[in-house]
């Protein structure tokens, strides 16, 4: 198909074979508006859909694994949604150090130190406001999080071309005033920015529009406290199955293909990064979002067959599982079915009290229950800290991890399904915690003589036994819901691979342990491929090889998968 070349507008049919979005007619050319034709190229536009709205589309065929584009945000700004704001800094949108009590010498709001206080975000944006009309530092959250709306309405005269980008984003004012919370929370933004900062001259209308721009689009970073806004990654659609994730980082957001994505095919990413089952999914979307999906995930009761949200059937000799009958129905009210008699009930009646007794048995939030006794120890790392009385503190896990076994397997026979996704966070703390354990008997078991626990070979088979259980179980819930090179399956990978090393290492030299090598081997170089995505420098690399045992590993990265910046 032949379109006019982007400088002379001769016909010619050659596309950047990157993008696939602009034609010239000839090397040279292409050369030329190489410059400005950088930032657009990637293999994706925006098109229009009557149901998705304005959305990313795949150009051409996109691999797995490949970086689809790199942005940086938009604006940046300080997170509210945590306990202790007021010790966030306006420069960083970091923690400041515990004890600190360094503010910025012009406005006295709370910054890190010097550099930060210079930091363009703080110094161009509020702090000359705050500093000229006398604005004291933030005491509410509300007023915290006005900072971002602030920085938002600035970029009207300190970066007009932004600020035009950050207008088409989505805002959903009609929806959202039809909400009493939301329309509180809006009043509170354009109190801060127009009595507060004193921009009287400021819409009221147009903060209203800011608010609901930053709560539906903005991103958390989880490396910060701070919330930042994307023009391109906004334009991606849900799905609670998506084709792509997110790669957050200090200098912005990469969007990373984790499956095979054919030309045509809207980008899609799991909004909020909500791994739940379909009752909370659906709360997220609609209550932040505004919006309901009824995607094949979300209309099957199942779940695909994962029972992700799977309640036990209580009726008498009834094995089964209590479903929604409508999925889509996420009321109170909502009809549960069992899947193997005819027993009936409602989701609060069934669901509720069963998430309260895992909540109480063994904490649904990392800051909570049973897991949250104990150290959850880096991905690939065997030592245990060093402070402290080492034989005592693994003393510890280990009796913790049989406790939390006895606590999770209480859970899964009398509760719910051992899919459900209340469970995920006590089964990622036991397998981390397992692992350190195996490690350590691997590694250092002569040196300290309480690990001769650990040296009795039933012990050592029960923890192996469970660990893998445990890593295989969600690891088939995460090839159906979150497949191809996805961080989650990455991880799970990993751990996969280190049950077979440890499998190994407790086998005896024969046929079966060749099987268990050639096994690790796989698992491990799918792990890295997907850990490896995450960062790509040196370093990054050294660490992945040395945790995954594998020293030909880069060898086996297939830059195929990257993405082909040569044509632009």
């Amino acid at each position: 198909m032949s379109s006019n070349c982007q400088i002379c507008s001769k016909l010619s049919s050659s596309y950047c074979s990157n993008c696939k979005k602009v034609v010239y007619c000839g090397k040279e050319h292409q050369k030329q508006d190489r410059k400005r034709h950088k930032q657009e190229c990637y293999p994706a536009s925006i098109t229009t859909h009557p149901v998705l709205g304005n959305h990313l589309q795949a150009t051409r065929e996109i691999n797995a694994g490949e970086k689809i584009f790199k942005e940086e945000p938009l604006i940046v700004g300080p997170r509210s949604n945590f306990s202790h704001f007021h010790q966030i800094c306006l420069g960083c949108c970091d923690k400041i150090k515990e004890g600190s009590t360094y503010s910025c010498s012009k406005c006295g709001w709370p910054v890190c130190d010097a550099n930060c206080e210079q930091n363009m975000r703080h110094a161009k944006f509020e702090c000359p406001i705050f500093a000229d009309k006398n604005v004291s530092p933030a005491a509410t959250q509300a007023e915290y999080l006005g900072v971002t709306f602030l920085r938002c309405i600035l970029l009207q005269t300190l970066d007009p071309s932004r600020w035009d980008d950050l207008l088409k984003l989505e805002s959903h004012i009609e929806l959202r005033n039809s909400r009493p919370a939301c329309v509180e929370q809006s009043q509170l933004a354009i109190h801060f920015v127009r009595d507060k900062c004193k921009m009287t001259q400021t819409d009221p209308r147009l903060i209203d529009r800011v608010y609901g721009i930053v709560i539906v689009n903005g991103y958390g970073d989880l490396s910060t406290f701070g919330v930042k806004l994307y023009s391109k990654s906004a334009k991606l659609s849900h799905a609670c199955i998506p084709n792509t994730r997110t790669i957050l980082d200090s200098n912005g957001i990469e969007i990373v293909a984790t499956v095979a994505i054919k030309a045509g095919q809207p980008l899609t990413q799991l909004y909020g990064r909500i791994f739940k089952g379909t009752h909370p999914r659906q709360e997220l979307l609609q209550n932040i979002y505004y919006f309901s999906c009824s995607c094949t995930r979300c209309k099957d009761p199942s779940e695909l067959g994962t029972y992700f949200s799977g309640v036990k059937c209580h009726a008498k000799k009834c094995g089964g599982h209590l479903l929604p009958k409508n999925p889509l129905d996420i009321s109170p009210a909502s009809k549960w079915k069992c899947d193997s008699c005819n027993n009936s009930s409602t989701f609060a009646r069934c669901v509720v009290p069963a998430l309260g007794e895992i909540s109480q048995e063994a904490g649904t939030d990392e800051n909570e229950g049973l897991y949250s006794e104990y150290e959850l120890y880096e991905v690939g790392n065997p030592e245990i800290p060093v402070t402290g009385n080492l034989e005592l503190t693994t003393a510890t896990k280990l009796d913790h991890v049989l406790k939390m076994l006895t606590v999770l397997k209480k859970l899964e026979t009398g509760t719910v399904h051992r899919n459900h996704y209340a469970l995920l966070p006590l089964k990622t703390a036991l397998i981390a915690t397992i692992h350190s354990l195996l490690a350590l008997s691997v590694h250092d078991a002569k040196s300290f003589s309480f690990l001769q626990t650990l040296k009795d070979e039933d012990m050592v088979k029960y923890l192996l036994e469970e660990f893998l259980r445990l890593v295989k179980e969600m690891l088939q819930v995460v090839e159906i819901l979150l497949p191809g090179m996805t961080s989650e399956r990455g991880l799970l990978l990993f751990y996969l691979a280190e049950g077979m090393r440890f499998s190994i290492h407790n086998t005896a030299t024969g046929p079966n342990q060749s099987q268990l090598a050639k096994l690790q081997e796989e698992a491990s170089c799918n792990s890295f491929k997907i850990m490896l995505l995450d960062n790509e420098d040196d370093d990054h690399r050294k660490l992945v090889v040395k945790y995954l045992g594998h020293q030909n590993a880069p060898s086996l990265f297939d830059k195929s998968n990257k993405s082909s910046t040569a044509s632009s």
